[in-house]
C-alpha cells in the first residue's frame, strides 16, 4: 500500500469519529489494521502530522504493538 493510500485510509477512518475519544480509537485500530505497512516510524509520524495534526504517531504505534494480539474484521 502506498503512503498516499495509507494517508487516505487514516483520514477516512478518523473522519467517522465525532469526539476525540472515538478519533483516538480509530487511530488505534488503524495501527492494528496496517501494522505491517507501518514499521517505519518516520512514516507513522508523517501520517500523524498530516492527518491528525500531531507531531508523532504514538497512538498509531500503540496499535502496531497490539496488532499481533487483536484481529480486526469487517469495515470500520
Amino acid at each position: 500500500m502506498s503512503e498516499s493510500e495509507l494517508e487516505d485510509e487514516l483520514r477516512r477512518m478518523t473522519n467517522h469519529g465525532n469526539t476525540i475519544r472515538r478519533r483516538d480509537t480509530m487511530v488505534l485500530l488503524f495501527g492494528i489494521r496496517f501494522a505491517g505497512e507501518l514499521k517505519d516510524s518516520e512514516l507513522r509520524d508523517r501520517l500523524a502530522q498530516r492527518v491528525l495534526g500531531r507531531k508523532s504517531g504514538n497512538t498509531i504505534q500503540m496499535g502496531c504493538k497490539l496488532a499481533p494480539y487483536v484481529t480486526v474484521t469487517g469495515d470500520i
